[in-house]
């Protein structure tokens, strides 16, 4: 049990210090001009977002910042209580959207703002975006998925059960 939640700690931690160190290396390196890396599909730009997910609410300011407070305290909260019921699969999507929602929360209180530079609206009109989007996204897609599996094997055994 101990070592389930030391190595979620872990992934967390450095999946929110890659987010981190992606975002410093922008600012430093690109925060005057875009680089385009792939023609006409993928643009690494400076993109400062107040709001919170596609610019909602980018008024920014504290509200953002309680917003994204509830919801990670609200993961962490199922994390522990849940720890007996959840599969290792359950675990790494929320250790997912943890990594993102702390990457972000750290720009929020530090900057004031998020820092995002992945721009792919050459190809589709999307907002710009960050690895910790990313791995928010990728988090509830796959905790989606589990759930899903997971109630279809549930409803499975239920109806063998009342057979």
């Amino acid at each position: 049990m101990k070592k389930r939640a030391i190595l979620l700690t872990l992934l967390i931690l450095t999946l929110i210090i890659f987010d981190q160190l992606t975002k410093w290396l922008v600012i430093i390196n690109i925060k005057e001009n875009s680089i385009t890396v792939i023609q006409n599909i993928l643009n690494f730009t400076y993109v400062e977002n107040k709001g919170v997910a596609f610019g909602i609410n980018s008024n920014g300011g504290i509200s953002n910042i309680i917003i994204s407070i509830f919801i990670i305290i609200i993961i962490i909260r199922f994390m522990v209580k849940q720890r007996e019921m959840t599969n290792k699969f359950t675990n790494i999507s929320l250790a997912l959207i943890l990594a993102g929602g702390f990457g972000n929360l750290i720009d929020r209180i530090f900057r004031g703002r998020v820092i995002d530079f992945i721009d792919i609206s050459p190809v589709f009109n999307f907002p710009t975006f960050n690895i910790a989007d990313i791995l928010v996204v990728i988090g509830w897609i796959a905790f989606a998925l589990n759930m899903a599996i997971y109630t279809t094997r549930e409803l499975k055994n239920l109806k063998k059960e009342l057979k």
